[in-house]
């Protein structure tokens, strides 16, 4: 998220629920890929109040799939129906490894979007959010945040 993203200032308990990825290039479509996500167990909760709260958690480990096709084989599903948890916090580190590109397809990519779907609650609007996400998360741990 850039320092102007205002999209999650009104929300609190924001918890993603999917997440995947998409290109952008030369290429409309990019097939034949799997997007291996992990979540590294530390996340930042805004509440009702537009307190922010770091906690701890296993790490969520989360596999997103384009086939050859260009169809989704894996989702991307961070909560499936019945499972432990219900989603995980958005903000807070993760880490992305793309696999089986093509080298020529890999030239062509200019970026790369992570996509989030989820829920949240309605909040306060919380004042430079953005900002306080980057100090607390960088302060934690020393774990970075970058656009």
């Amino acid at each position: 998220m850039g320092d102007d993203d205002s999209n999650f200032i009104n929300y609190s308990h924001a918890l993603a629920t999917r997440i995947w990825i998409s290109f952008v290039g030369p290429r409309s479509k990019v097939a034949g890929f799997t997007a291996a996500f992990k979540n590294h167990g530390r996340a930042l909760i805004f509440d009702d109040s537009g307190v922010a709260h770091i906690f701890s958690h296993v790490t969520v480990p989360v596999s997103y799939e384009v086939g050859p096709n260009g169809e989704e084989v894996v989702s991307g599903e961070i909560a499936p129906p019945g499972g432990d948890y219900v989603g995980v916090s958005p903000f807070g580190p993760w880490t992305l490894a793309v696999l089986n590109l093509q080298p020529d397809v890999l030239k062509e990519i200019k970026d790369v979007t992570i996509h989030f779907d989820g829920f949240a609650r309605s909040g306060p609007k919380i004042k430079s959010q953005q900002a306080l996400i980057k100090r607390q998360l960088m302060s934690f741990d020393g774990a970075a945040v970058t656009k």
